[in-house]
């Protein structure tokens, strides 16, 4: 009895940190879509531009992607939105700027996952 009730709660607890994982790479692309963060993002990667007008216009679509997926639940598709711009970002980015790019998602991720999973644990 013991076994099967650990084994539930392990499930649970993999279930919410899966959830809490997925939002919190959603939050970082949503908010770089904010206007004062993208601006700052443009700034400290020296984009021209075209290069911002394309990201901006990749963060735009990717939020509306990110948006369906969590209303509908589907993580697959929220994988595809987070893949869809990264790669994006990649085509239009120079290869510098975007391993800049991938140290600011990284760590921005990072700090909403840590936030998360701190609420989760109250």
């Amino acid at each position: 009895m013991k076994k099967v009730l650990f084994l539930v709660m392990l499930a649970i607890a993999t279930v919410s940190t899966a959830s809490a994982v997925d939002i919190a790479k959603s939050e970082v692309f949503v908010k770089c879509n904010n206007e004062n963060v993208f601006n700052s993002l443009v700034k400290y990667l020296k984009m021209d531009s075209y290069q911002s007008a394309e990201l901006k216009n990749v963060f735009s679509v990717t939020e509306v992607e990110i948006k369906n997926a969590i209303q509908r639940g589907d993580n697959e598709k929220l994988e595809r939105a987070f893949k869809y711009n990264l790669g994006s970002a990649k085509k239009i980015l120079s290869q510098e700027q975007y391993k800049k790019y991938l140290r600011i998602i990284n760590l921005s991720y990072y700090n909403s996952n840590a936030a998360l999973l701190a609420q989760n644990n109250r």
